[in-house]
């Protein structure tokens, strides 16, 4: 079941040219990089590798306890060995999302009261647990029935989603291309390991255009406006192979920044002209993940926000 926000932000270019016709040149660069830098292009749910680590969150552990009302984020540990990070909010809803994900797997209702604690959701029975404290932190024991439950640990640590963040080495990806992938392309952009080489980085040109470091080409999915059969699923007969080729000069190779919505870090990256976006399938951010061009700039964007560290 797929749970999440149907709101799509669409986004408009300014220009009259044909969806083929030959690309003109941004007033000012889409991207802030001294020129000839090279960059990797990463998810920005990730974070950097080597950004510092956040202090870690304080809780009113005393005010939790007696009336819930507080911020909370819960790493949770399942019976069946699954794992989720769940954002407790004070105004008494929550949302859990997989561990490693950008994935909603639960939300709903949550309150405390004298060290009790209950859940209440569409999607599984009602949750009961009781709060313990445990040296310097605190954990639940949450019950549905005789047959589910769940650990919650609150460890201090920031999370984006159900990333750690900074996310570290576990999840250390970015754009890179390849051949014989899910496109059969011989030269089809995929999310892959970071390693640094030239086969990942890229270069700025012309000031919105992403040049392929190791072949020279440009970063290219064909123009293709979106028309929706569902509000539900915006993405459904939108999406368009990413890949590289030889730069033309044309629309196709053509990039739009603009800011990830409240609560997401990067910058959306937007096809020109056609308001699409480089999009990571599935939001499964993992070695090897197919990525496209894709009608899928909706709810909180993880899947399709960037940053660009220099290397």
């Amino acid at each position: 079941t797929w749970v999440g926000s149907l709101v799509h932000y669409y986004f408009a270019v300014d220009g009259g040219d044909a969806p083929h016709g030959s690309a003109g040149k941004p007033a000012e660069p889409i991207l802030s990089v001294p020129e000839g830098a090279e960059f990797l292009i990463r998810p920005a749910v990730l974070g950097e590798i080597g950004q510092a680590t956040p202090a870690k969150a304080s809780v009113d552990v005393a005010k939790l306890r007696a009336e819930g009302t507080v911020d909370v984020c819960w790493f949770v540990e399942q019976h069946d060995g699954s794992r989720y990070v769940q954002h407790n909010s004070a105004d008494g809803t929550y949302v859990a999302y997989k561990f490693g994900t950008c994935c909603v797997a639960d939300e709903g209702r949550w309150a405390m009261s004298d060290s009790r604690y209950t859940e209440e959701t569409d999607l599984f029975r009602a949750a009961e647990g009781t709060l313990y404290e445990d040296g310097g932190g605190f954990y639940m024991d949450v019950y549905a029935g005789v047959q589910w439950y769940r650990k919650y640990t609150w460890t201090g640590n920031a999370y984006n989603f159900g990333f750690p963040y900074p996310a570290g080495e576990e999840f250390n990806f970015c754009l890179a291309v390849r051949s014989g992938g899910h496109t059969g392309d011989s030269h089809e952009v995929y999310l892959a390991a970071a390693d640094g080489s030239a086969g990942q980085r890229w270069r700025l040109v012309a000031g919105d255009t992403f040049q392929h470091v190791a072949t020279g080409w440009f970063l290219h999915s064909a123009t293709k406006y979106a028309f929706l059969s569902s509000v539900g699923q915006i993405w459904e007969g939108n999406d368009t192979d990413l890949v590289v080729r030889p730069q033309d000069h044309s629309n196709a190779q053509r990039w739009v920044l603009e800011p990830a919505p409240e609560g997401c870090p990067g910058k959306v990256l937007h096809h020109y002209l056609d308001g699409r976006a480089v999009d990571v399938d599935d939001w499964r951010f993992e070695n090897g993940c197919n990525m496209g061009c894709q009608n899928s700039v909706h709810g909180a964007c993880a899947d399709v926000s960037y940053i660009f560290p220099l290397v």
